[in-house]
Formats: structure tokens, sequence, C-alpha cells
């Protein structure tokens, strides 16, 4: 999935059940907050 944001600047995403917390290197997973996937850019 492709998104154009500002001026030729392209942003992919993929999907993950899962994603590491920044701050404490944790796993945190999305269904644990009412999602299925996060929504992770990608920048090309």
């Amino acid at each position: 999935m492709e998104n154009t944001q500002g001026e030729d600047k392209i942003v992919n995403y993929i999907f993950r059940p899962w994603r590491k917390d920044p701050r404490n290197g944790k796993i945190l997973w999305a269904r644990n907050y009412g999602l299925r996937a996060w929504k992770i850019p990608i920048c090309a």
C-alpha cells in the first residue's frame, strides 16, 4: 500500500500483530489495544 505525503515522499506500510516499544524494548501486541495489526510506515 502506498501513500504520498508532501512532495515526492512515498511512504509504504507494513502491518504486524506486534511491535517493540522504543522506550523499554518490550513487545506490544495489537490485540491488547483492540487492533488486529499495527500500521508501520516504511519510508522509501
